[in-house]
């Protein structure tokens, strides 16, 4: 009689034990996917000073991530922080500043568990002279007006913007006919408000190119723009 109740009893526990077997097998590909590695890239592989640049990633485990940018000489420029979405994917923009150091950056993603990096390089600056305007006295391209919008919200500083706008007219990519005389020794290093009001208003299409470049024209007759 006891051999007999050990038969039944194994014949009841066989089968719950393959049942639980297979729900194990069914359920274990949902609790032990393997987690994807977190990347992170760039939009562009060489960017110029006053760009765009666009951080993209994915495979984030944490909702934050914090973006690092790194010099050439390893020097943190700027963190940045963005959210991943539920897909664990990131993004973020960052607008290189003029008077960084040229050469290889590294950018860093973070979360709490993961950290993936990229490299972009920062290169010189392109000039690219526009076509000749007919109604115009200065042939003044796209990106010129956009340093000074960016000027006149203070992303980029007084030294940047007069640099620039000096080497353009020196490379007669800015041709201003009737320049005034060149000022003497005592030269202003200061840029009026006025003019980096005039810069935002004109890149917003409120005042005319003529009033921007009385405004160039102003920086020449003080010495602050050398040309």
């Amino acid at each position: 009689m006891g051999s007999r109740k050990y038969y039944f009893l194994i014949l009841l526990l066989v089968p719950i034990l393959i049942s639980v077997s297979l729900v194990d097998e069914a359920f274990a590909p949902y609790h032990k996917q393997p987690q994807q590695p977190m990347s992170v890239s760039t939009d562009k592989i060489s960017y110029n000073f006053g760009d765009f640049l666009t951080i993209n990633g994915q495979g984030a485990e944490s909702y934050s991530i914090s973006i690092i940018i790194l010099s050439p000489s390893g020097e943190e420029i700027t963190e940045l922080s963005t959210f991943k979405t539920s897909a664990g994917e990131f993004s973020t923009i960052w607008i290189i500043p003029s008077g960084i150091e040229k050469g290889m950056y590294t950018i860093e993603a973070r979360d709490s568990t993961q950290t993936a990096q990229t490299t972009f390089s920062l290169g010189k600056l392109e000039v690219k002279p526009q076509p000749e305007q007919s109604e115009s006295k200065a042939a003044i391209s796209e990106w010129i007006k956009n340093n000074a919008k960016w000027w006149s919200e203070g992303l980029i500083g007084d030294s940047d913007f007069v640099s620039g706008i000096q080497y353009l007219m020196k490379e007669k990519v800015i041709d201003i006919p009737d320049l005034p005389e060149q000022a003497s020794e005592t030269a202003q290093e200061h840029v009026p408000d006025w003019i980096r009001n005039n810069a935002g208003w004109w890149a917003e299409g409120l005042i005319s190119e003529e009033d921007f470049l009385n405004g160039i024209k102003y920086l020449v007759e003080q010495g602050i723009i050398k040309v």
